[in-house]
């Protein structure tokens, strides 16, 4: 730079001193102002000429971009474009080690108390019984099954029944008769407090029975129950002894009138031959006698589609079988109604029906006697049971073998009391 600045001086002095040595020398006239602009301009043009190529021959190192400017490797996008490395998010959105969270977000042992663990098949411990514990505790019970209105059983408005439960002492303290079944939450159909009644001790079974009404309105109700000890403590079912049982039936009008069913509520009666108790429901196979639900029986002379109860009894001469109702308070106008026979087939079916009742600890009275063979027909049976007006009755049901028991397979069918 400083050498382009010296040549620059050199020029504009070689000028000068040239117009200077015509002027000193008499030779033409003196140029006027004009004139030296003129060559000094294009004296200044040559310098900027000269420099303009002296610079694009001689770029400046600083000004060099050629290798900025090549952009080939930005612009070939080839390697940023494969999808393969970029499609396989699968480890960044493979978010399975953080939403297998399950241990923490199912707190099953947790809900489980919370969760009616009802009666009868469609939910909680009826079909499957009570949780068994993990952990022992004073109090806690095991649901064993139903014995009577499993759950959805189909009840005439306002009809009467018991709820019967049977569970397990699981726990390790002794339950004692001061002990009591009470209602916890939803329908209480009429529902009170029962108390046991009787001790059980850790792995004994016990028959819990509530006595209900059905609503009066069509419809599906259900209530939960649940054990209290004599100190007020509330126990049940399941983990941590927390699961209610439960009651759950339809409501439909009928069209029977029916305020008891006695078909319904055959296992909330106690039924005994000369054998001892008899379990209900029980087998058609024991020979010690049994009662048996038959839905849609063939009878002698007809089918039916409404349910009976088959009893037979005990398969010995002059056998017998009975079953002893809870009470059930009787109305002026109440009826009891039936029909008997012998089921189809057994063509040597040869019995005597009784049907009698109880009032408290009084003596058993007869309210009627019925023989009965397999005559291809069949017997009603409509008592007024007005005379009983007022008194809470216990129905007792009676099948004799006349003689030695030959295929005595008697029936009542629907058995009821209408209002």
């Amino acid at each position: 730079m400083k050498r382009q600045y010296l040549d620059r001086f050199s020029v504009l002095l070689l000028a000068a001193l040239f117009l200077g040595a015509c002027n000193f020398s008499g030779g033409p006239a003196p140029m006027n102002e004009e004139t030296i602009s003129a060559i000094a301009a294009a004296t200044i043009g040559a310098i900027q000429t000269q420099e303009a190529l002296t610079f694009t021959a001689t770029p400046s190192p600083t000004e060099t971009l050629p290798p900025t400017a090549t952009l080939a490797p930005t612009s070939t996008p080839i390697p940023t474009h494969t999808p393969y490395p970029t499609s396989t998010a699968v480890p960044s959105q493979a978010v399975v080690p953080t939403a297998t969270s399950l241990p923490t977000v199912t707190p099953l042992s947790t809900n489980t108390p919370t969760t009616p663990i009802s009666s009868g098949g469609s939910s909680g411990g009826s079909s499957g019984g009570g949780i068994i514990p993990t952990e022992a505790l004073c109090n806690q019970a095991e649901f064993v099954k139903d014995v009577t209105i499993p759950d959805g059983t189909v009840l005439d408005s306002h009809a009467y029944f018991t709820k019967i439960w049977r569970v397990r002492n699981v726990g390790t303290c002794t339950w004692s008769k001061n002990y009591s079944l009470f209602f916890v939450s939803g329908d209480d159909m009429d529902g009170d407090k029962v108390s046991l009644g009787e001790s059980v001790a850790p792995g004994e079974t016990i028959d819990l029975a509530v006595d209900l009404r059905a609503p009066e309105k069509r419809g599906e109700y259900e209530g939960t129950w649940m054990l209290r000890t004599d100190a007020k403590k509330n126990f049940g079912v399941g983990t941590a002894a927390r699961g209610a049982l439960l009651v759950r039936i339809e409501v439909d009008y009928l069209k029977t009138d029916a305020v008891y069913n006695f078909v319904t509520n055959y296992c909330a009666a106690s039924w005994e031959s000369d054998a001892g108790d008899l379990p209900c429901p029980g087998e058609d196979t024991d020979t010690d006698g049994f009662v048996l639900r038959v839905d849609n029986p063939n009878l002698e002379s007809r089918h039916e589609n409404e349910p009976a109860l088959w009893t037979n009894p005990e398969m010995v001469k002059d056998g017998y079988i009975e079953g002893v109702y809870p009470p059930f308070k009787i109305k002026s106008g109440d009826h009891f109604v039936a029909d008997i026979g012998c089921l189809a087939g057994y063509t040597k079916c040869n019995v005597i029906f009784q049907l009698k009742y109880r009032i408290g600890d009084g003596k058993d009275q007869k309210l009627g006697e019925w023989n009965e063979d397999y005559d291809e027909s069949i017997t009603r049976v409509d008592i007024d049971l007005s005379s009983l007006d007022s008194k809470s009755v216990q129905f007792i049901f009676i099948v004799k073998a006349n003689g030695s028991n030959r295929d005595d397979a008697a029936f009542w069918l629907q058995p009821h009391i209408k209002r």
